[in-house]
């Protein structure tokens, strides 16, 4: 087990220390802990727990999948833990996903004060001197043997380190390899014909310059490098977490990043709209700062626990993600290891924690954080003035309280006609639905025989029906025998009555409240039919959510259908609710148009933050002054007010002389160039972080890039006019005994294209790509809630960035060929190679359509000769000019293809065949 504690990576050690340390000392530690160990067993060191306890060890790093200690959580055995209450879905789950992990448990140096304390941590040397936190330092490109091969000033930090390790530097990749690469890491796409053409034919001196100028100039850019954004923002257009619900509006921030990167948007102005874009002042004639408002977007997209019950754990969950995901994308610090301790490894204290969730804090995320709320709702920013909003608002407003007028009569007589009308033979239909689903009666039968509703009936044997559901309020009724079985029905029945009558004198009371408001104060919201005051009440009387209005089945047996309620309702009721339904058509038809709106923060109360003990809510400790992390920002603060916290915050980050904001960026654009970054870990540039391979070159482009006005497509040009970037992928015996895994830059990485790029080139081929730009791929991503939430991606043509992300249900496409984890931010995707990767290709309809597609493109023409339109081929899936011999071997394949007898066109297929085979090579799906 001590392996498994020493080769734990950065990214577990810090899932270790956010969100399983923090569940041990919460949730264990009081029986588990230093000073009690029931059952032998302690839960606060790495030995202790590889150890276990009396029974023996609760995990095996050999079949983790039968860890006690999960079996415990979930409660699948004698033993269940904790014993005070099966721990939340969430906790469960990270627990589960550490033991898969192995159960990485890092040894960590002890932080000698408690969070509740106001005496500073007592960092060591090592902790305070790291690099990443020392000032970003010029350095003068150094000089080199072989000049002839620079050809920017990048070029001298990476030839120097080869020649100190006595390496030539690489050569030049070939004209077509550098366009195809060129093409693809800045658009995603595979050069067209005519730009194939257009390429080689410009043989002036500076052609491969102006090939970038011109790929940096496209809009197909910023859809490329904002979907890098996107990773790193961990956009998504759902809630996700247990309910997942699909969000509106969230699009519009996707395309503020497309936007910002098209417009080469000034890197420190990117970091403020984002954090506090709503804080700007508008441009023009706008009266909001519409493109300020939407960019906030960043805080708004993580997940969001809305179903969790506990509003301020709920609010301060949110808070946590926030800053954890400010503090990895823009500074590459774990700062949400501090929520519940001291940074076990980076001098940040839990303090300087909470002082950045006190500038959260004031940020609106939710609609209303009303503990009654079941499900809570979030927040949605109006992209209009005040005033257009409030008089929109307002006159919805009165459409609802004509509609809760409605919903007032009907409900009350709804029930009315069920306690006097059905409820008085609730036990006749219990007793004879037992007949029904338990002897396979027919309900027809039975329900004449007894004077019942035959259809009643039914629903209510297939209610009564024991299931694989949990129903305790059923339990009587279950364990009921023969001679008992009247008895307990008749009991139901007294407490249903009881219920109903108690429920009619609530929605009565509601009605009278409604019809004496006079407009002063809140509408009169009426009460909740809570399913946990009479399970069985709620479940026997209440309508199927969304049901079709041609329906005929309700949830539950006594239910009235809304179909069916204007037939229920007394005459003078039915009067009313026709007078009320023709105001509300009135109302509706004068609205004023929805204005648009954004997935975005607002803003919110002030709070007076304290620092909470263990990241316990309800432990409050000393308070917690809004400012900025000390290690870099200094002791000495003043608190930041909190009218200009967020705002504050984003100015810091953005400022020039900020030890991590320039070299994280710069980092990412290497690593998404290149495939690895100077630093190697982009998220993490702390202890646990790696070093830099190249720490000047690091430095002299983080300062370059400050003093060249944060321009992120000067930086590509530095970047890509140079001979490291230029370079072949082909490796020396020399470079891989010397650098193997290419810490050096000997070469340039082969890589696989993304999954954004494979669906994208494979409709680019044929030109069958739909490039618009923008907006909402359906009409759902407009609404709230679930329906027609899912998008196939075969059934659009549009470019892969605006397929919708809905964070539990990914299309198997993108998490088959390692689409980054929409939930978490992520710096790097993973990198598998398994054999369905290339059944995709092999089976998929996707790409057989798509093969389909390029034939009949390639036979357009024909008059060509077949060998002609074989290197045509070439030309539009490899970017290059096809060989004699793959000429003559593609010409023998599909004359010797067997065509089945009733294919439509033989030529077609023989084409289509070669075409799956281009498209499937390796050399279709790889850049070199």
């Amino acid at each position: 087990m001590a392996a498994a504690a020493a080769a734990a990576t950065p990214e577990q050690i810090e899932f270790f220390e956010r969100d399983i340390r923090p569940l041990l000392v919460e949730q264990c530690s009081a029986c588990h802990g230093e000073h009690v160990q029931t059952g032998g067993l302690a839960l606060d060191t790495p030995e202790a727990f590889y150890r276990g306890g009396d029974s023996g060890p609760v995990f095996s790093e050999h079949d983790p999948a039968s860890s006690r200690l999960l079996a415990a959580v979930r409660y699948e055995g004698d033993i269940k833990m904790p014993p005070t209450g099966k721990l939340p879905v969430g906790e469960i789950a990270a627990l589960a996903r550490w033991i898969e992990m192995g159960a990485p448990w890092p040894g960590a140096r002890a932080v000698t004060v408690s969070p509740s304390q106001s005496a500073s941590p007592e960092w060591t040397a090592e902790q305070t001197g790291h690099w990443s936190f020392q000032p970003v330092r010029p350095h003068q490109p150094p000089a080199v043997m072989q000049e002839e091969w620079v050809r920017t000033p990048v070029d001298r930090f990476i030839l120097a380190k080869l020649e100190r390790h006595g390496l030539a530097p690489p050569s030049a990749a070939d004209d077509l390899t550098l366009l195809r690469r060129a093409k693809y890491d800045l658009h995603g796409l595979p050069p067209t014909e005519a730009e194939i053409e257009t390429f080689l034919a410009d043989t002036a001196p500076g052609a491969y310059a102006r090939l970038v100028d011109r790929l940096l100039g496209s809009p197909r850019y910023g859809e490329k490098w904002g979907r890098h954004w996107l990773d790193i923002a961990r956009y998504a257009d759902s809630t996700g977490l247990d309910d997942d619900i699909k969000l509106p509006h969230t699009w519009r921030y996707r395309d503020y990043v497309i936007d910002a990167w098209n417009r080469d948007t000034p890197y420190d102005q990117f970091i403020v709209e984002q954090l506090a874009g709503d804080h700007l002042p508008p441009g023009g004639a706008e009266a909001v700062n519409r493109k300020g408002i939407i960019a906030t977007g960043f805080l708004a997209v993580g997940t969001k626990p809305l179903v969790q019950q506990d509003k301020v754990k709920m609010k301060y969950d949110v808070i946590d993600e926030q800053i954890d995901t400010t503090g990895k994308v823009f500074m590459a610090l774990t700062v949400g290891c501090a929520r519940c301790h001291d940074h076990k490894f980076d001098p940040i204290a839990t303090k300087d924690y909470y002082s950045l969730a006190g500038i959260y804090a004031s940020a609106r995320n939710f609609a209303s954080l009303d503990p009654a709320m079941t499900v809570s709702k979030v927040h949605f920013e109006p992209l209009v003035a005040e005033e257009v909003y409030r008089r929109y608002r307002d006159h919805q407003d009165r459409i609802g309280h004509v509609k809760r007028r409605v919903k007032s009569i009907i409900d009350l007589e709804r029930y009315r006609y069920v306690l006097e009308r059905r409820s008085s033979r609730l036990a006749d239909y219990m007793v004879a639905a037992h007949e029904v689903y338990a002897s396979g009666a027919d309900a027809a039968i039975v329900g004449d025989r007894e004077g019942l509703d035959c259809e009643v009936l039914q629903l209510w044997a297939e209610y009564l029906e024991p299931g694989d559901d949990l129903r305790l309020h059923l339990k009587e009724w279950h364990e009921a025998g023969d001679h008992e079985r009247a008895a307990t029905a008749a009991e139901y029945q007294r407490r249903f009555r009881a219920r109903g009558e108690d429920w009619i004198a609530q929605l009565a009371a509601w009605r009278v409240e409604i019809e004496g408001w006079d407009g002063a104060g809140e509408f009169p919201e009426g009460p909740d039919l809570a399913p946990g005051v009479d399970r069985f009440f709620s479940e026997v009387t209440l309508s199927a959510a969304g049901m079709d209005e041609g329906a005929r089945r309700a949830d539950g047996p006594f239910a009235i259908p809304n179909r069916l309620v204007d037939a229920i309702l007394p005459p003078a009721a039915g009067e009313r609710v026709a007078d009320l339904r023709k105001q509300q058509t009135q109302l509706e038809e004068s609205a004023l148009p929805e204005p648009p709106m954004a997935y975005a923060v607002g803003r919110g109360e002030s709070v007076e933050q304290r620092v909470f003990v263990r990241g316990n809510h309800n432990q409050p400790g000393e308070p917690a002054p809004r400012q900025f992390p000390a290690i870099l920002a200094g002791e000495d603060q003043q608190p930041v007010p909190d009218s200009e916290g967020r705002l504050r915050l984003a100015e810091w980050i953005a400022s020039g002389d900020h030890p991590l904001t320039g070299r994280v960026i710069v980092n990412r654009l290497w690593h998404w160039h290149f495939g690895e970054g100077l630093v190697r870990t982009p998220n993490n540039f702390g202890l646990m972080g790696e070093r830099p391979s190249h720490p000047e070159l690091l430095d002299y482009m983080a300062g370059r890039f400050v003093a060249d006005g944060w321009s992120l497509k000067a930086m590509h040009r530095l970047i890509m006019l140079s001979s490291a970037y230029r370079s072949q992928s082909t490796v020396t015996d020399e470079a891989w005994a010397e650098d193997p895994s290419n810490r050096l830059w000997s070469r340039f990485s082969r890589r696989r294209l993304t999954v954004e790029e494979m669906r994208d080139a494979l409709l680019g081929v044929d030109s069958s790509l739909d490039l618009a730009m923008g907006g909402a791929l359906t009409d759902s991503l407009d609404s709230y809630g679930f329906k027609n939430a899912y998008l196939h991606p075969d059934d659009t043509r549009r470019r892969t960035v605006y397929l919708p992300i809905y964070r539990n249900r990914l299309p198997g496409l993108l998490t088959l060929f390692d689409f980054a984890d929409p939930s978490a931010s992520i710096a790097a995707r993973s990198k598998t190679s398994i054999a369905p990767q290339w059944l995709y290709f092999m089976n998929s309809d996707f790409v057989h359509v798509r093969a389909a597609s390029m034939a009949s493109h390639l036979l357009t023409d024909r008059e060509s000769p077949d060998r002609e339109r074989v290197k045509r081929a070439y030309r539009l899936a490899l970017t290059r000019e096809a060989r004699p011999r793959e000429v003559d071997e593609a010409v023998a394949y599909m004359a010797q293809y067997p065509v089945a007898d009733d294919a439509d066109d033989e030529r077609l297929e023989r084409w289509r065949s070669f075409c799956r085979l281009l498209l499937g090579s390796n050399e279709f799906n790889h850049v070199n």
